[in-house]
């Protein structure tokens, strides 16, 4: 329980942040998922990267030429409690960079979809996972040919 899987290239990254990983078989690799995770969010501090913890995703702030400037958050708290009796409005916060860590959910891709700024393949959900990583590995092999052949 708690294992990661991973394929080949995943490792260099593990390797960087010194977590420890197996390769099950032939370009198939394991680790342990809190262990990993830990190292990843570490890594990501000392980088000076800001978390917002308990909060929940409430929008995206888009810019003028439809660029991803920040996000829409509140306290998890606040949607917990009755409406009458809350009057904490959302704060929106500005960065260069929005990592979707909502899960399953993928609520800021969803939000850039209904938006109409980006269109998603619809192969690509949780309920398939096997197509989803078969999708992904595809994806990553016509990207390493294409590149083998601009260097050529």
């Amino acid at each position: 329980m708690n294992k990661v899987i991973m394929r080949r290239r995943g490792e260099r990254i593990l390797d960087e942040i010194d977590s420890p990983y197996s390769e099950m078989t032939q370009g198939l690799f394991v680790t342990d998922g809190p262990h990993a995770y830990s190292k990843l969010i570490a890594a990501a501090c000392d980088a000076g990267m800001k978390f917002a913890s308990i909060t929940t995703f409430d929008d995206l702030a888009i810019r003028e030429d439809n660029r991803v400037a920040g996000a829409i958050i509140k306290r998890a708290f606040v949607s917990a409690m009755p409406r009458e009796i809350t009057c904490v409005d959302p704060a929106a916060i500005e960065s260069s960079l929005v990592i979707d860590a909502t899960g399953y959910d993928a609520r800021v891709i969803k939000t850039l979809e209904t938006c109409g700024l980006i269109q998603t393949n619809k192969c690509i959900d949780a309920i398939h996972i096997s197509k989803t990583l078969q999708h992904m590995f595809d994806q990553q092999q016509t990207q390493d040919s294409q590149l083998c052949q601009r260097r050529r």
